[in-house]
């Protein structure tokens, strides 16, 4: 726990404020750019589709962001090469489904079912 308060005091406070002061412009640009078409496309019951969407995106970059915070980059130098190879993969499969597709535009997103990815 020591550690953790350490790391926790060292954070630049400056550059954590203006990240959410700019994220709060992009919240309030994002929501008077969308309400009419979330208020269409929900039949009048909300206005807020891309809203929440957004929230939800930019709470797991926050969380990203802390985890990342946290730990030690040096501890990274281990695994480095492994996440290459993991990413080099991905564009890989990623270029293969479009090409298997037919489509002949740029490959950038990876179709999971569920989610898509983008693999670069």
């Amino acid at each position: 726990m020591r550690q953790l308060d350490i790391i926790i005091k060292k954070y630049d406070k400056s550059l954590l404020w203006l990240i959410l002061i700019l994220c709060g412009i992009g919240m309030v640009m994002l929501y008077s750019a969308s309400s009419f078409k979330s208020l269409y496309q929900s039949s009048g019951l909300s206005d807020t589709i891309y809203l929440r969407s957004h929230l939800k995106r930019m709470i797991i970059g926050f969380l990203a962001m802390f985890f990342f915070t946290i730990t030690d980059y040096r501890k990274l130098k281990t695994v480095a090469p492994y996440l290459i190879i993991f990413s080099i993969i991905l564009l890989l499969i990623t270029k293969l489904a479009y090409i298997f597709k037919g489509s002949s535009s740029a490959a950038r997103w990876l179709n999971l079912g569920i989610i898509s990815i983008q693999t670069s």
